[in-house]
């Protein structure tokens, strides 16, 4: 099972996509997809991703 991820960078206004790939056991590995780039980037990255990988897109920058 896979998961995009789209996350705030440290940099202020910049984002992070990643992949994360489920295992069965409950872990999961990350593999960076897109780094400091801007919203409009990181959600055509994430869309991109999520496609290739049938992944749902997850993004962690709600509520803050």
């Amino acid at each position: 099972m896979y998961e995009v991820r789209i996350t705030k960078s440290i940099e202020r206004g910049m984002f992070n996509v990643d992949l994360v790939a489920w295992e069965r056991n409950g872990s999961g590995v990350a593999h960076g997809k897109a780094f400091k780039v801007n919203r409009k980037s990181a959600d055509k990255e994430a869309a991109r991703v999520a496609d290739l990988y049938n992944a749902e897109i997850v993004d962690k920058t709600k509520g803050d």
